[in-house]
Protein backbone atom coordinates (compact mmCIF):
# COMPACT_ATOMS: atom_id res chain seq x y z
CA UNK A 1 0.00 0.00 0.00
CA UNK A 2 2.96 2.34 0.60
CA UNK A 3 3.73 2.83 -3.10
CA UNK A 4 0.04 3.48 -3.84
CA UNK A 5 -0.22 6.07 -1.07
CA UNK A 6 2.97 7.82 -2.19
CA UNK A 7 1.70 7.92 -5.77
CA UNK A 8 -1.61 9.38 -4.59
CA UNK A 9 0.17 12.06 -2.52
CA UNK A 10 2.35 13.16 -5.42
CA UNK A 11 -0.66 13.40 -7.72
CA UNK A 12 -1.87 16.27 -5.52
CA UNK A 13 1.16 18.41 -6.36
CA UNK A 14 -0.53 20.00 -9.36
CA UNK A 15 -4.13 19.55 -8.16
CA UNK A 16 -4.42 21.34 -4.82
CA UNK A 17 -3.73 25.05 -4.61
CA UNK A 18 -5.93 25.95 -1.63
CA UNK A 19 -4.35 25.96 1.81
CA UNK A 20 -6.88 23.60 3.44
CA UNK A 21 -6.26 20.82 0.90
CA UNK A 22 -2.51 21.24 1.12
CA UNK A 23 -2.66 21.08 4.93
CA UNK A 24 -4.63 17.83 4.72
CA UNK A 25 -1.97 16.31 2.43
CA UNK A 26 0.81 17.47 4.77
CA UNK A 27 -1.01 15.88 7.72
CA UNK A 28 -1.29 12.60 5.81
CA UNK A 29 2.45 12.72 5.03
CA UNK A 30 3.33 13.31 8.69
CA UNK A 31 1.24 10.37 9.84
CA UNK A 32 2.50 8.02 7.12
CA UNK A 33 6.18 8.82 7.74
CA UNK A 34 6.09 6.64 10.85
CA UNK A 35 5.94 3.61 8.55
CA UNK A 36 9.46 2.56 7.39
CA UNK A 37 8.24 1.19 4.04
CA UNK A 38 6.37 4.41 3.25
CA UNK A 39 9.40 6.45 4.34
CA UNK A 40 11.74 4.66 1.92
CA UNK A 41 9.37 5.01 -1.04
CA UNK A 42 8.53 8.61 -0.17
CA UNK A 43 12.18 9.70 0.02
CA UNK A 44 13.01 8.18 -3.36
CA UNK A 45 9.93 9.66 -5.05
CA UNK A 46 10.49 13.06 -3.46
CA UNK A 47 14.08 13.29 -4.70
CA UNK A 48 13.24 12.05 -8.21
CA UNK A 49 10.24 14.39 -8.54
CA UNK A 50 12.23 17.36 -7.25
CA UNK A 51 15.07 16.66 -9.68
CA UNK A 52 12.59 16.68 -12.58
CA UNK A 53 10.78 19.77 -11.29
CA UNK A 54 14.02 21.71 -10.98
CA UNK A 55 14.50 21.33 -14.74
CA UNK A 56 10.88 21.93 -15.71
CA UNK A 57 8.14 22.97 -13.34
CA UNK A 58 6.28 25.74 -11.54
CA UNK A 59 7.68 27.52 -8.50
CA UNK A 60 4.48 26.88 -6.54
CA UNK A 61 5.14 23.14 -6.97
CA UNK A 62 8.81 23.57 -6.12
CA UNK A 63 7.81 25.29 -2.89
CA UNK A 64 5.50 22.38 -1.99
CA UNK A 65 8.32 19.91 -2.59
CA UNK A 66 10.63 21.97 -0.41
CA UNK A 67 7.98 21.96 2.31
CA UNK A 68 7.52 18.20 2.05
CA UNK A 69 11.29 17.73 2.30
CA UNK A 70 11.29 19.76 5.51
CA UNK A 71 8.40 17.69 6.87
CA UNK A 72 10.42 14.59 6.09
CA UNK A 73 13.42 15.83 8.04
CA UNK A 74 11.32 17.04 10.96
CA UNK A 75 9.21 13.91 11.38
CA UNK A 76 11.73 11.27 10.23
CA UNK A 77 15.16 12.46 11.40
CA UNK A 78 16.55 8.97 10.71
CA UNK A 79 16.95 10.13 7.10
CA UNK A 80 19.83 12.29 8.35
CA UNK A 81 21.85 9.21 9.27
CA UNK A 82 21.51 7.64 5.82
CA UNK A 83 24.47 9.32 4.11
CA UNK A 84 23.51 8.75 0.47
CA UNK A 85 19.86 9.66 1.02
CA UNK A 86 20.74 12.87 2.87
CA UNK A 87 23.24 14.01 0.24
CA UNK A 88 20.63 13.58 -2.51
CA UNK A 89 17.98 15.27 -0.40
CA UNK A 90 20.26 18.20 0.45
CA UNK A 91 21.21 18.56 -3.22
CA UNK A 92 17.60 18.88 -4.41
CA UNK A 93 16.77 21.21 -1.52
CA UNK A 94 19.69 23.39 -2.61
CA UNK A 95 18.45 23.40 -6.21
CA UNK A 96 14.89 24.24 -5.14
CA UNK A 97 16.10 27.08 -2.92
CA UNK A 98 18.34 28.44 -5.69
CA UNK A 99 15.38 28.71 -8.06
CA UNK A 100 12.98 30.07 -5.43
CA UNK A 101 15.52 32.77 -4.49
CA UNK A 102 14.97 34.25 -7.95
CA UNK A 103 11.17 34.35 -7.57
CA UNK A 104 8.99 36.97 -5.88
CA UNK A 105 10.02 38.37 -2.52
CA UNK A 106 6.92 36.81 -0.95
CA UNK A 107 7.67 33.26 -2.09
CA UNK A 108 11.39 33.52 -1.26
CA UNK A 109 10.57 34.88 2.19
CA UNK A 110 8.22 31.93 2.79
CA UNK A 111 10.91 29.46 1.67
CA UNK A 112 13.50 31.05 3.96
CA UNK A 113 11.13 31.01 6.93
CA UNK A 114 10.27 27.37 6.24
CA UNK A 115 13.92 26.37 6.18
CA UNK A 116 14.83 28.50 9.18
CA UNK A 117 12.12 26.76 11.23
CA UNK A 118 13.37 23.26 10.42
CA UNK A 119 16.95 24.33 11.24
CA UNK A 120 15.71 25.46 14.66
CA UNK A 121 13.69 22.28 15.24
CA UNK A 122 16.39 19.76 14.22
CA UNK A 123 19.54 20.77 16.08
CA UNK A 124 22.17 18.77 14.18
CA UNK A 125 20.80 19.72 10.75
CA UNK A 126 22.80 22.95 10.41
CA UNK A 127 26.15 21.23 10.85
CA UNK A 128 25.15 18.43 8.45
CA UNK A 129 24.43 20.90 5.65
CA UNK A 130 27.65 22.73 6.38
CA UNK A 131 29.63 19.49 6.21
CA UNK A 132 28.16 18.74 2.77
CA UNK A 133 29.12 22.19 1.52
CA UNK A 134 32.65 21.86 2.89
CA UNK A 135 33.12 18.42 1.38
CA UNK A 136 31.96 19.73 -2.02
CA UNK A 137 29.20 17.11 -2.26
CA UNK A 138 26.81 19.91 -3.28
CA UNK A 139 27.39 21.67 -6.61
CA UNK A 140 28.28 25.32 -6.01
CA UNK A 141 26.06 26.72 -8.75
CA UNK A 142 23.00 25.11 -7.11
CA UNK A 143 23.95 26.05 -3.55
CA UNK A 144 23.35 29.81 -3.50
CA UNK A 145 19.90 29.60 -1.90
CA UNK A 146 20.99 27.05 0.70
CA UNK A 147 24.11 29.06 1.57
CA UNK A 148 22.09 32.25 1.95
CA UNK A 149 19.52 30.62 4.24
CA UNK A 150 22.21 28.93 6.35
CA UNK A 151 24.09 32.22 6.70
CA UNK A 152 20.95 34.15 7.66
CA UNK A 153 20.25 31.51 10.30
CA UNK A 154 23.85 31.65 11.51
CA UNK A 155 24.18 35.45 11.80
CA UNK A 156 20.95 35.61 13.80
CA UNK A 157 22.75 33.80 16.63
CA UNK A 158 26.05 35.35 17.74
CA UNK A 159 27.19 32.13 19.43
CA UNK A 160 26.54 30.14 16.26
CA UNK A 161 28.32 32.78 14.19
CA UNK A 162 31.41 32.61 16.39
CA UNK A 163 31.58 28.85 15.86
CA UNK A 164 30.96 28.71 12.11
CA UNK A 165 32.13 32.03 10.63
CA UNK A 166 35.57 30.66 9.74
CA UNK A 167 33.92 27.70 7.99
CA UNK A 168 31.77 29.98 5.86
CA UNK A 169 34.80 32.10 4.96
CA UNK A 170 36.54 28.90 3.85
CA UNK A 171 33.50 27.90 1.76
CA UNK A 172 33.38 31.36 0.18
CA UNK A 173 37.06 31.22 -0.74
CA UNK A 174 36.76 27.74 -2.24
CA UNK A 175 33.47 28.20 -4.09
CA UNK A 176 33.84 31.79 -5.27
CA UNK A 177 37.34 33.26 -5.15
CA UNK A 178 39.14 30.02 -6.03
CA UNK A 179 36.65 28.91 -8.65
CA UNK A 180 38.17 27.74 -11.94
CA UNK A 181 35.16 29.12 -13.82
CA UNK A 182 33.39 32.44 -13.35
CA UNK A 183 31.06 31.93 -10.38
CA UNK A 184 27.39 32.85 -10.86
CA UNK A 185 26.50 36.30 -9.57
CA UNK A 186 23.86 34.75 -7.33
CA UNK A 187 26.48 32.62 -5.61
CA UNK A 188 28.56 35.67 -4.67
CA UNK A 189 25.46 37.52 -3.47
CA UNK A 190 24.45 34.53 -1.32
CA UNK A 191 27.34 35.40 1.01
CA UNK A 192 26.11 38.94 1.73
CA UNK A 193 25.12 38.06 5.35
CA UNK A 194 28.74 36.95 5.83
CA UNK A 195 30.14 40.14 4.24
CA UNK A 196 28.19 42.17 6.80
CA UNK A 197 29.77 40.29 9.72
CA UNK A 198 33.43 39.88 8.75
CA UNK A 199 36.06 41.82 10.66
CA UNK A 200 39.25 43.43 9.38
CA UNK A 201 41.13 40.40 10.70
CA UNK A 202 38.90 38.05 8.66
CA UNK A 203 39.17 40.25 5.59
CA UNK A 204 42.86 41.09 5.70
CA UNK A 205 44.20 37.71 6.79
CA UNK A 206 42.06 35.30 4.74
CA UNK A 207 40.01 36.99 2.02
CA UNK A 208 42.28 39.73 0.62
CA UNK A 209 45.34 37.50 -0.02
CA UNK A 210 43.21 35.02 -1.95
CA UNK A 211 41.32 37.73 -3.86
CA UNK A 212 44.58 39.43 -4.88
CA UNK A 213 46.19 36.14 -5.89
CA UNK A 214 43.22 35.15 -8.05
CA UNK A 215 42.98 38.62 -9.61
CA UNK A 216 46.56 38.19 -10.76
CA UNK A 217 45.98 34.64 -11.98
CA UNK A 218 42.45 34.69 -13.43
CA UNK A 219 41.09 38.26 -13.42
CA UNK A 220 38.36 37.47 -15.93
CA UNK A 221 37.02 34.78 -13.56
CA UNK A 222 36.91 36.69 -10.27
CA UNK A 223 36.53 40.38 -11.18
CA UNK A 224 32.75 40.37 -10.79
CA UNK A 225 32.92 38.43 -7.52
CA UNK A 226 35.53 40.79 -6.05
CA UNK A 227 33.39 43.74 -7.13
CA UNK A 228 30.37 42.31 -5.28
CA UNK A 229 32.50 41.66 -2.19
CA UNK A 230 33.92 45.20 -2.08
CA UNK A 231 30.54 46.78 -2.78
CA UNK A 232 28.57 44.89 -0.15
CA UNK A 233 30.96 44.68 2.79
CA UNK A 234 30.53 47.26 5.56
CA UNK A 235 34.28 47.51 6.18
CA UNK A 236 36.30 50.64 5.46
CA UNK A 237 38.55 49.58 2.60
CA UNK A 238 41.14 52.37 2.89
CA UNK A 239 43.71 49.93 4.27
CA UNK A 240 43.43 47.65 1.24
CA UNK A 241 43.81 50.19 -1.57
CA UNK A 242 47.48 49.28 -1.95
CA UNK A 243 46.61 45.61 -2.30
CA UNK A 244 43.99 45.98 -5.01
CA UNK A 245 44.90 49.10 -7.00
CA UNK A 246 47.99 47.90 -8.93
CA UNK A 247 46.19 44.81 -10.24
CA UNK A 248 43.00 46.73 -11.04
CA UNK A 249 44.90 49.37 -13.02
CA UNK A 250 46.36 46.65 -15.23
CA UNK A 251 42.85 45.44 -16.01
CA UNK A 252 41.49 48.98 -16.46
CA UNK A 253 43.69 49.34 -19.56
CA UNK A 254 42.91 45.89 -20.96
CA UNK A 255 41.93 45.66 -24.62
CA UNK A 256 38.64 43.93 -23.74
CA UNK A 257 35.96 46.58 -23.17
CA UNK A 258 33.83 44.38 -20.90
CA UNK A 259 36.77 43.72 -18.62
CA UNK A 260 37.67 47.42 -18.52
CA UNK A 261 34.13 48.38 -17.51
CA UNK A 262 33.99 45.61 -14.90
CA UNK A 263 37.32 46.75 -13.45
CA UNK A 264 36.25 50.39 -13.25
CA UNK A 265 33.15 49.21 -11.39
CA UNK A 266 35.35 47.39 -8.86
CA UNK A 267 37.47 50.53 -8.45
CA UNK A 268 34.33 52.55 -7.82
CA UNK A 269 33.41 50.18 -4.99
CA UNK A 270 36.93 50.44 -3.60
CA UNK A 271 36.81 54.25 -3.66
CA UNK A 272 33.28 54.54 -2.26
CA UNK A 273 34.20 52.28 0.68
CA UNK A 274 37.43 54.15 1.51
CA UNK A 275 36.95 57.01 3.99
CA UNK A 276 40.62 57.92 4.43
CA UNK A 277 41.50 60.93 2.24
CA UNK A 278 45.11 59.75 2.06
CA UNK A 279 43.97 56.49 0.43
CA UNK A 280 42.02 58.39 -2.23
CA UNK A 281 44.98 60.75 -2.81
CA UNK A 282 47.21 57.71 -3.22
CA UNK A 283 44.81 56.26 -5.79
CA UNK A 284 44.77 59.52 -7.73
CA UNK A 285 48.54 59.90 -7.75
CA UNK A 286 49.06 56.28 -8.82
CA UNK A 287 46.62 56.65 -11.73
CA UNK A 288 48.20 59.98 -12.68
CA UNK A 289 51.64 58.36 -12.78
CA UNK A 290 50.34 55.54 -14.98
CA UNK A 291 48.91 58.13 -17.36
CA UNK A 292 52.33 59.77 -17.34
CA UNK A 293 54.00 56.54 -18.40
CA UNK A 294 55.24 55.04 -15.11
CA UNK A 295 54.13 51.58 -16.28
CA UNK A 296 55.06 52.13 -19.90
CA UNK A 297 53.57 54.25 -22.65
CA UNK A 298 49.81 54.02 -23.09
CA UNK A 299 49.88 53.61 -26.84
CA UNK A 300 46.20 52.96 -27.49
CA UNK A 301 43.22 55.23 -26.86
CA UNK A 302 41.35 52.54 -24.89
CA UNK A 303 44.23 52.40 -22.40
CA UNK A 304 44.04 56.13 -21.76
CA UNK A 305 40.24 56.02 -21.56
CA UNK A 306 40.52 53.27 -18.94
CA UNK A 307 42.77 55.45 -16.79
CA UNK A 308 40.54 58.50 -17.17
CA UNK A 309 37.50 56.45 -16.16
CA UNK A 310 39.50 55.22 -13.17
CA UNK A 311 40.11 58.81 -12.09
CA UNK A 312 36.44 59.62 -12.56
CA UNK A 313 35.22 56.96 -10.10
CA UNK A 314 37.28 58.53 -7.32
CA UNK A 315 34.49 61.10 -7.08
CA UNK A 316 32.41 58.41 -5.34
CA UNK A 317 34.69 58.48 -2.31
CA UNK A 318 32.86 59.52 0.88
CA UNK A 319 32.97 63.20 1.79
Amino acid sequence: YAATLVDLIFQTLYLYSDRASQAAVEYAIMKALTDPVFLKVFVGTLVQTAEKTVKLGMNSVRYKLLKWSCLLIRWSPTVLTAKTAFVRLAAVQGSLLAILSQDSFRLWRAARKLFHNVLCEVGELFSLYLNELQSANLMSENSCGLINVLLEHCVSDSALLNIYKASFIDIYIKMVLSSKEKPPKGLSEAFVPLFKKITHADFGDAIVPCAVRMLKRNPEVVLEAVGILLKLTDLDLSTYVGDFLPILLQQASHNDEVRRKETVGVMRSLASQSSNPDAISSMFLTIKNVLGGSEGKLSFPFQRVGMINSVQVLSYAPG
